[in-house]
C-alpha cells in the first residue's frame, strides 16, 4: 500500500511538473538580472525553460508594434529587438486574430490601436509607465499614467499569488510574465506545457527563476508565437518563435 502511495505521488509530482533543474546562468548587462537556462521534467520527458529575471529600477520596457501591413514583412522577435541598438532581451506579445489584428487592447506611446477587449481569457493587462517600469493589471483596471499596454491572458498565478488556472490537457509552447512582492520581473519562454504546470512550477518553486513568492503571472501569446531574444551568446539563450508575432516587448536599460 505505502509503495503504490508512493508510486501515484511520483506520477502526480512528474505530471505537474517536477523541480525546475538549472542548467546555465548569465548576468544581464547593467545590473539588469540574470538570465537562466533550466530544464523541467515531466511526464514524458523534460521541457526547456529560458527565464530572464529583471531588477526592479534597473531596466526599461518598451512596447512596439508591427506595421499596420502585418503581417506582410513582418520582422521576428530578435529582428524588432535589433531596432532598438541599447536592447538586451525581447519577448512576444499579445492575441491576434486570423485577420491579423490585435485580439484585445493595444496602446503605444498613449495612442490606442486596438480596445479593450471584453473576452474572458484575456484577463489582464501588460502596463508600461513612462519610465518603462511593468506593472501587470486586471482587464478592467484604470489606465491612468500608462503609456503603453497589451491586453493577455490568462491570469496563471492570480493577483495575490493563487494558481489561477485549472488542469487541462492543453500543451503548447508557453511565453509568460510574472511579479513577485518585490517587483522583480519575470520573462519566460517556455517549451510545451500546459498552463497548469507551468503556474505550479512558478508557485511552488519560485526561487528557481530567481524570485520570491510569485505574486501574479499573466500568460501571453503562446505556441508558434513564442519567441525570447536575447543578446547573450550561445545556443539556448534565445528562443525563436515559429511564426509572426503581431507586437514585442522589448528591455533596455534604466537610463534608455
Amino acid at each position: 500500500m505505502i509503495r503504490r502511495w508512493l508510486s501515484l505521488l511520483l506520477f502526480i509530482v512528474v505530471l505537474n511538473g517536477g523541480e525546475p533543474r538549472l542548467i546555465a546562468q548569465a548576468d544581464l548587462t547593467a545590473g539588469m538580472g540574470t538570465a537562466r537556462r533550466l530544464e523541467l521534467p515531466v511526464e514524458n520527458g523534460v521541457r526547456a525553460l529560458l527565464a530572464i529575471t529583471l531588477v526592479p529600477g534597473n531596466y526599461a520596457i518598451r512596447l512596439l508594434d508591427q506595421s499596420p501591413t502585418f503581417p506582410v514583412g513582418a520582422r521576428t522577435v530578435a529582428q524588432t529587438r535589433a531596432l532598438v541598438p541599447s536592447a538586451v532581451v525581447a519577448i512576444n506579445g499579445g492575441y491576434f486574430e486570423p485577420s491579423f489584428q490585435p485580439s484585445g487592447l493595444v496602446l503605444v506611446d498613449g495612442r490606442e490601436l486596438q480596445p479593450r477587449a471584453a473576452e474572458g481569457v484575456l484577463s489582464g493587462i501588460v502596463a508600461l509607465d513612462a519610465a518603462g517600469v511593468l506593472r501587470l493589471l486586471p482587464r478592467d483596471a484604470d489606465l491612468g499614467g500608462v503609456q503603453s499596454a497589451i491586453q493577455a491572458g490568462p491570469f496563471i498565478i492570480d493577483p495575490g499569488g493563487l494558481v489561477g488556472v485549472r488542469p487541462r490537457p492543453a500543451l503548447a509552447n508557453r511565453s509568460v510574465l510574472a511579479l513577485d512582492d518585490h517587483g522583480r520581473v519575470l520573462l519566460l519562454a517556455t517549451g510545451s506545457l500546459t498552463l497548469h504546470q507551468l503556474a505550479t512550477v512558478l508557485h511552488d518553486h519560485p526561487q528557481a527563476f530567481g524570485m520570491e513568492r510569485i505574486e501574479r503571472a499573466l500568460n501571453l501569446d503562446g505556441g508558434p508565437s513564442t519567441g525570447l531574444s536575447s543578446v547573450l551568446d550561445g545556443p539556448g539563450w534565445s528562443v525563436a518563435e515559429r511564426g509572426p508575432v503581431r507586437n514585442v516587448l522589448v528591455v533596455v536599460p534604466a537610463q534608455e
